[in-house]
């Protein structure tokens, strides 16, 4: 066909050229010529992971009367030539315990890594001397606490400590926050544990089994082996187990049953070792605990609320702020989790989660939507019911060939199951009169598998600095939507006089998208400590989406294919990367500078009209830049800027109209640009363990060229209103957030401040016509914290917020809402084996409208006794939300609407529960 591209990717190419890439990576990288001497390359570190210089290092080969010595160097750094593959290492220093280990190599190879040699010091010698560590540990891009010297309960989960770290908070529903942002993933020992499932980790893994928590900006697999950091990263956290407590098994069991049929059952069982590790979960209960797991995607269905004019949402003014899910849900959870290493590098993890869930709900919700002449107020009950089976599948396998090689397989398989219905019923008015009233009905299913694949290959090389990475990552992703939508509207004039319309809609909607990705970074050495990156990415990507629509015909009951509002789309897009960088690292500072060129082709079609509607051909130039300097152990600055770009999903692109809800009609765009994102980061950390006071900040700037933005379109005077994407200029935000804190009288007591803001200057369309408006949003807490570890622990908080908007259309629209949030907590010891919990919020709202100043009090209370000598048995009995206040209050600005929410959340309920817990460590 003139002007079509056929697809020439399928799995069986794909895993034809995997085939062959990878010998041939071997073959290519692989030294040519074997040498008979060979080198030994090691660094001596402390136990706190700092380089020690002047170690004394022996290297002992057995027959022969020769020792080889040398000393570690600034760095920690040394250097051996020998010719034997089987030697033994003696590492010698007062103050440490001596090290001593036998280590052998292939003679295919002429070079051997030690990696980190770590030596620890000799209680005997010390044990007159008072030594001093460090809880936090500032690294480029690594935050590192000593969680011994963060003190918690005998019994107290990984989630207590996180809720004790400077810089971390963790609400009440578990959701953890570093920095201001959120904590994607947690590791365990450097390895994935339970996938994206934090909870899994912060809330079954006891805390006294940790070493150290380190809180990393993670910039993907590929660029912790090069060093190349092109990404933008988010942040993990990696748990580093004690030494004593990797081998050994622990667990605990919990059930319990309560007032209005409330229950609980979980589970939880781990077995750890040296070269294995192996988890077990469950979780039953209707009581909002534990997580909803959502698989891959839910693209397709109806929302849980449909925001359908919001566009780019605002930030919220009224809140509740206690971190209660919405709605009652009903959840069942199960997973494993596995890790084994083989060979002397190698290993293979993953694991498996299963996810059922109900969950029940309403809100009422109150909007403006603003015009140049005339404001609508609409008025809606909504009232929803969702279910979902979910299964998630990751498998990970890294294989360490020689000390020179790496190579990582990866894959995550998502197979969902959902279904929603949704009841909306609604009346629209003017400044003088109802306009319409209606209700909507939707009932919708999707059926989701997804599959994602990685395959990373890094190589060093003898030359110290040079290194090749490449990867290859195909996904594949596939969704089923089946939507059933009846609608009323009757639409009045200005005399009261009505006409009503009716219709009744079945949606078929298939997404198919491919997506081929092929990269690779090469690092050369030009100076001492000056590297030269060259990077290269090539992507793919192939989305098929038809949306059928029948009508029902209401004479004979008949759905009739409705060829108005259907469509059958294709959308093919590839970019090519093209980066060079040049990076300087130094024992205090490191920066990089660097270029990216980024050619992008995309073309739309309308596979229903046999017609390409658009080619679309850009090149975006982004500059990158990046500057850490390390002040000390316990004091950085980092700054870093980078540019970036979105392609529109294909719901934005689709030139249809979407009429399934007359009132909120959309309708794609396939004019449609990328956007293109300039981002500033700034962050500074400070930590002082004389003085016990630490701060983390963050300042960031974003700037979006061609954002993409709703244009909300008036139809008539009844307040229907199309909702269209643009692209628009002249959007920016700025942003903030730190924490402070100072700990007194050896952490008895302590002091918490911390506080964020954001600025948004948006730029939005109104009738087709540019407008600007701003809006803040600034936060402010204190908290004051006493902790006496043998019987009481107590804080209480006080937190402000403040959102403003100003001229979104004209002054006269202008608004400021703002929440005071008192909350206090408490644990307290009644004797050894009896313990009293308690927690309290007070929120006060204030805003424009009468209707939101509603003030909510939270309150939970719980007793706990410990059986027996060991403590392994506990039975507790808790009262939550006992004041019954289960309504939260929400405010949210976009473009021109502003929302008011009232949401279900559950009732008071008293539950009484026991919980066994077991431990057994050693060999």
């Amino acid at each position: 066909m003139p002007g079509r591209f056929k697809i020439l990717f399928n799995t069986s190419m794909i895993s034809r050229f995997i085939y062959i890439l990878l010998p041939v990576i071997f073959i290519c990288t692989t030294p040519l010529f074997a040498q008979n001497e060979k080198q030994v390359i090691g660094k001596i570190m402390d136990s706190t992971g700092v380089a020690i210089q002047g170690i004394s290092i022996k290297l002992l080969v057995s027959g022969l009367p020769d020792t080889l010595q040398t000393v570690s160097g600034k760095t920690g750094a040394f250097t051996f030539k020998v010719r034997a593959s089987k030697f033994i290492i003696v590492a010698t220093a007062p103050e440490y315990i001596t090290y001593t280990q036998e280590y052998r190599f292939n003679k295919l190879y002429s070079i051997f890594q030690l990696g980190d040699i770590v030596l620890y010091p000799d209680n005997k010698l010390l044990q007159h001397v008072e030594v001093s560590v460090s809880s936090i540990v500032l690294k480029e891009d690594t935050i590192e606490y000593k969680a011994s010297l963060f003190k918690v309960k005998e019994d107290a989960t990984v989630e207590d400590i996180l809720k004790k770290l400077p810089g971390l908070e963790v609400n009440k529903n578990g959701i953890i926050t570093a920095q201001g942002k959120p904590v994607y993933k947690i590791k365990v020992n450097g390895k994935d544990f339970f996938g994206n499932d934090v909870k899994m980790a912060t809330r079954e893994l006891p805390a006294n089994i940790i070493d150290k928590i380190q809180v990393i900006d993670d910039y993907g697999d590929a660029a912790a082996k090069s060093g190349i950091k092109s990404e933008v990263p988010v942040k993990i956290i990696n748990l580093q187990l004690k030494k004593d407590k990797s081998n050994g098994m622990f667990g605990n069991v919990t059930t319990g049953y309560g007032s209005s049929d409330s229950y609980q059952f979980k589970l939880g069982t781990n077995f750890f070792s040296d070269k294995s590790q192996l988890s077990f979960f469950c979780n039953s209960n209707n009581i909002n605990n534990g997580n909803v797991i959502t698989g891959k995607s839910n693209a397709g269905l109806p929302a849980v609320m449909p925001l359908q004019n919001t566009g780019n949402m605002g930030n919220s003014g009224i809140q509740n702020n206690i971190g209660i899910p919405d709605g009652i849900t009903t959840n069942h959870t199960a997973g494993v989790n596995y890790r084994i290493d083989f060979g002397k590098m190698n290993s293979f993890y993953g694991s498996y989660n299963f996810g059922n869930h109900k969950t029940v709900g309403f809100r009422d919700q109150f909007l403006q939507y603003i015009y140049p002449t005339q404001t609508y107020f609409n008025n809606q009950y909504y009232n929803y019911t969702t279910r979902g089976n979910n299964n998630q599948l990751s498998l990970n396998m890294e294989l360490k060939p020689d000390s020179m090689s790496y190579l990582k397989i990866s894959s995550e398989i998502f197979f969902n199951n959902s279904s929603n219905n949704n009841n909306t019923d609604y009346n629209l008015l003017n400044n003088t009169y109802k306009t319409s009233e209606g209700f909507t009905r939707d009932s919708g299913k999707m059926h989701t598998p997804a599959i994602d694949f990685n395959i990373l290959y890094n190589r060093y090389f003898l030359k110290k600095g040079r290194n090749l990475s490449i990867s290859l990552n195909p996904s594949f992703l596939r969704s089923n939507v089946e939507t059933y939508r009846p609608s009323f509207t009757r639409i009045f004039d200005i005399r009261g006089a009505f006409q009503d319309s009716t219709q009744d809609q079945q949606i078929f909607q298939k997404n198919k998208g491919n997506n081929y990705s092929f990269s690779f970074a090469y690092t050369e050495p030009v100076l001492k400590d000056m590297y030269l990156d060259l990077t290269y990415l090539y992507n793919f990507s192939n989305s098929i989406n038809h949306r059928n629509v029948f009508a029902r015909d209401f004479g004979s009951g008949n759905y009739i294919y409705d060829s108005t509002f259907s469509n059958q789309f294709t959308n093919r897009f590839n970019n090519n990367n093209i980066g060079l960088n040049l990076r300087t690292i130094k024992k205090k500072y490191n920066y990089s500078i660097g270029i990216t060129l980024m050619p992008v082709n995309s073309r739309y079609y309308s596979d229903e009209k046999d017609s390409l509607i658009k080619p679309l051909r850009t090149l975006n130039v982004s500059p990158l830049a990046r500057f850490n300097y390390a002040f000390s152990r316990s004091r950085n600055l980092s700054v870093s800027y980078r540019g970036n770009t979105r392609q529109p999903v294909a719901a934005q692109l689709q030139p249809v109209r979407d009429m399934s809800n007359p009132q909120f009609q959309k309708e794609g765009n396939p004019n449609l640009k990328p956007e293109f994102a300039h981002t500033l980061n700034m962050s500074y950390n400070s930590f002082s363990f004389a003085s016990g006071s630490s701060l983390f900040s963050t300042l960031g700037f974003n700037k979006v060229q061609n954002k993409i933005v709703n244009n909300n379109i008036l139809l008539d005077s009844s307040g229907a209103q199309l909702n269209r994407p643009e692209n628009l200029n002249g959007y920016y935000s700025l942003n903030g957030f730190y924490t402070f804190s100072k700990a007194f009288n050896k952490n008895k007591y302590g002091l918490k401040l911390n506080g964020s803001f954001s600025y948004n200057h948006n730029a939005i369309l109104v009738n087709s016509k540019k407008q600007s408006g701003n809006n803040w949003f600034i936060s402010q807490g204190l908290e004051f914290i006493y902790k006496n570890n043998k019987w009481l622990e107590f804080g209480t908080e006080v937190f402000y917020t403040l959102t403003a908007s100003r001229d979104l259309i004209s002054r006269a629209n202008n608004y400021n809402a703002s929440t005071w949030t008192l909350s206090n907590n408490m644990i307290m010891d009644l004797s050894s084996n009896l313990v009293v919990k308690y927690d309290f919020e007070l929120i006060i709202n204030h805003g424009p409208d009468a209707s939101l100043n509603n003030n909510i009090n939270l309150l939970n209370v719980s007793v706990e006794k410990k059986l027996f000598k060991k403590k392994k048995i506990y039975l507790s009995f808790g009262g939550y939300n006992i004041l019954n206040q289960n309504f939260s209050f929400n405010r949210l600005v976009s473009g021109n609407s502003i929302m008011d929410i009232r949401t279900m959340q559950i009732s008071r309920y008293f539950i009484f529960s026991f919980t066994y817990r077991w431990n057994k460590f050693g060999k």
